[in-house]
């Protein structure tokens, strides 16, 4: 699988760097759970995996990859919420609007990594398993 998407990957920017968008487009790599440890996931150090309440099953890596827009490398530890995608994907490409349900524009902060509006916490929902604020 990895070699897989390696490949693909590969591709897509070999064809952005032959059109000369390469520069200009914004590529992101994230996910919407932890591993699951019944197909062999590990989410050390942190505790738990996918479907549970722990920061193992909820908390993941991403990746963007702006090289017009990004000059500061590095990690951004501040909280982000799938539900802030939405948001920052809109500001990226331009759009200006006041209200983004309970996204926050995280455009920013992934640039400077010096955050506009801070998140403080999100509540965890999940059926069957509870739920809990972070």
């Amino acid at each position: 699988m990895l070699t897989a998407m390696d490949f693909a990957i590969g591709r897509v920017v070999d064809f952005l760097k032959s059109t000369g968008h390469y520069e200009d487009t914004v590529i992101v790599f994230t996910s919407d759970n932890g591993g699951t440890a019944q197909f062999g996931a590990s989410n050390w150090p942190l505790r738990g995996e996918k479907d549970s309440l722990w920061e193992g099953g909820t908390k993941t890596t991403t990746i963007v990859h702006a090289p017009k827009h990004i000059k500061v490398n590095g990690v951004r530890p501040l909280l982000f919420h799938v539900v802030d995608w939405h948001a920052t994907l809109l500001a990226i490409g331009g759009m200006q609007i006041h209200s983004y349900g309970d996204g926050i524009n995280q455009w920013d902060y992934i640039v400077s990594g010096l955050p506009r509006v801070r998140r403080f916490q999100f509540i965890y929902n999940i059926d069957d398993h509870g739920s809990a604020i972070r």
